[in-house]
């Protein structure tokens, strides 16, 4: 439940070897299986994008390579969907973690910690 959340960042990683990978691929890959190594990829390259647009010109262009016009346009309008929803939560301080959300954060005290800590800042 939290392998994703204590992944490192992109900007923590050497992110060559990831970008050699998927430039790498002869054909646009399909959705990948959890846990596995182009998994991880297209998270690394899809949170660069997802982070800072503007400086990620060669993770969008990596990931639309990789994924083909048509999978990367639906994962670009999903990142869009999440990034929106990101700055409703920042401009509406107010907002209460609903009861489940509580309740599951009390029972799995790791996930607790891992969503409630600051953020690791862009250092790209």
């Amino acid at each position: 439940m939290t392998k994703l959340l204590q992944t490192p960042p992109p900007w923590r990683r050497d992110l060559e070897p990831i970008y050699g990978s998927l430039e790498g691929t002869n054909k646009a890959v399909d959705w990948p299986a959890p846990d596995t190594e182009i998994e991880d990829q297209l998270f690394a390259v899809c949170t660069m994008i997802f982070v800072d647009p503007l400086k990620s010109e060669r993770a969008l262009n990596v990931l639309r390579h990789a994924l083909g016009g048509k999978r990367c346009e639906y994962v670009l309008a999903l990142l869009a969907f999440i990034r929106t929803a990101h700055f409703w939560t920042v401009v509406h301080s107010g907002i209460e973690i609903e009861a489940d959300v509580k309740q599951l954060m009390k029972e799995h005290k790791e996930l607790a910690a891992l969503l409630l800590q600051k953020p690791d800042p862009w250092s790209a």
